[in-house]
């Protein structure tokens, strides 16, 4: 077991044990408060989280009445203790149904964590600035922070950034309208589950030759990729949509499982793979959807230059500028390589090659798909494979599961036309369940996409 597996699992045990681990001491925080109280009760309460934080020790807790909160330093709060941070309390500290603004007034940092194992929860970390080290809402530099409930919004700098191998988890939160990526990642690990990223003035989310899993999560309207990322990412039951492009991979490695990439362009599309200076891009691709993505040049589905390994995807409805609507495979010998099977590549436009295009070099298919058309397409079909057919599908819809599908029509041909093998057997078998989560067969043979018909979801 790898040293960043280890992290991440002593990580994600810490997240699940959750608040039982601060025993200590309760410290109380409104905006009414007064810093020469002892901050012991409800009744008697600082006035500024960092007076509080400064009388604490690790392992107590820190509870913070609604309201907004300024400072004077680099940050409104910096945290230097583990501790836990409670926000959004009523006044009495008997409900908490609200959250706490931290706002650093366009002059300084929300919220910085250095070195420390704490946790945040019910902030709005807004109208941050930072100097130099960037993450003008949150900044986690070593050390690990889970951040729950929380917003982090209209920070310049970006909004949340990690440095110095910190690790921070983002659970249930909106990271939204920041200037710069709305969470940077440059030197450690976000996991993030059940969050949005949206409407950020750059890309969404930044991974450089680190970590990112995100799981449950929208990433949206950002003016730059939904996605960027030079190291390793996951999403797993995610949705990138209404990105000026959906996922840019450069040398790194991206796994896709279950979501959903639509609707991004018009500069590169839903998922674009690239190789350079001696390293392979590698995306792999499972139970996933690329729809409706554009592309002002090729490959406004997938634009690969790189390894692209595909099982049980839905390639349907994206048009690029010139050829390759659905899958565009460029030309790099030693680079670019494909593994397709018990896929859909079909309904797409673009050039000359409408579904899928390259040049100079032929790759196999690895079996099982449906290729709508195989006009300027450098796949060579394999005996089982369906081509110049039509895949008969609904459009782009909620089908029940977390992310938006392509249902196969009555009398699609992609319906029962899978693999035989036992799914989720591995080799070229389907996956074990579709990107519902239903499990495959659920007729004679799994079905060719990312949606298992005969099904119904609630």
């Amino acid at each position: 077991m790898g040293t960043m597996t280890r992290g991440i699992m002593v990580f994600l045990l810490m997240v699940l044990l959750g608040h039982a681990a601060y025993a200590g001491v309760s410290w109380y925080v409104t905006a009414g408060g007064l810093d020469t109280n002892d901050c012991l009760t409800p009744a008697t309460p600082c006035t500024t989280i960092q007076s509080a934080i400064g009388k604490a020790s690790g392992g107590d807790t820190v509870y913070v009445a609604t309201g907004t909160y300024t400072g004077t330093g680099e940050e409104v709060v910096r945290l230097d203790k583990d501790i836990r941070l409670s926000a959004g309390w009523n006044p009495g500290f008997v409900s908490q149904t609200g959250r706490s603004v931290l706002d650093g007034e366009s002059s300084r940092r929300g919220l910085t964590a250095s070195g420390v194992t704490a946790s945040v929860e019910r902030i709005v970390a807004r109208n941050g600035w930072a100097y130099g080290l960037g993450g003008g809402g949150v900044l986690v530099f070593g050390g690990s922070l889970v951040l729950d409930d929380s917003l982090i919004e209209y920070n310049q700098s970006g909004g949340v950034r990690t440095l110095g191998s910190g690790t921070v988890s983002v659970n249930r939160s909106v990271v939204h309208h920041n200037v710069g990526s709305g969470i940077d990642n440059l030197q450690g690990t976000a996991i993030m589950s059940h969050c949005i990223v949206a409407a950020n003035d750059g890309p969404g989310i930044t991974n450089v030759d680190h970590q990112i899993i995100l799981t449950s999560c929208t990433v949206n309207n950002n003016r730059g990729p939904g996605v960027s990322n030079s190291g390793t990412v996951r999403l797993d039951h995610s949705t990138v949509s209404f990105n000026q492009s959906g996922v840019f991979n450069f040398t790194g490695i991206v796994t896709i499982d279950g979501s959903t990439i639509h609707a991004n362009g018009p500069f590169s599309g839903g998922v674009l793979n690239l190789s350079g200076n001696g390293r392979i891009g590698t995306v792999t691709l499972l139970n996933s959807t690329i729809s409706g993505n554009t592309s002002q040049g090729s490959g406004a589905g997938v634009f690969n230059s790189g390894m692209l390994v595909a099982n049980n995807i839905t390639v349907s409805g994206n048009s690029a500028g010139y050829d390759g609507g659905g899958i565009y495979l460029n030309f790099n010998p030693g680079f670019t390589s494909l593994t397709l099977r018990n896929s859909i590549v079909a309904g797409n436009s673009g050039g000359s090659g409408p579904d899928c295009a390259g040049g100079f070099q032929t790759y196999a298919s690895a079996g099982h798909n449906l290729l709508g058309t195989l006009q300027g397409c450098p796949i060579v079909a394999a005996a089982t494979d369906l081509v110049q057919i039509d895949s008969a599908l609904d459009p782009l819809q909620d089908n029940g599961g977390p992310t938006l599908t392509h249902a196969p029509l009555p009398g699609s041909p992609a319906i029962d036309a899978g693999s035989q093998d036992l799914p989720g057997s591995g080799g070229d078998a389907c996956e074990a369940a579709d990107q519902r989560g239903v499990g495959r067969p659920q007729g004679s043979a799994c079905d060719i996409g990312a949606y298992e018909a005969n099904a119904v979801m609630s």
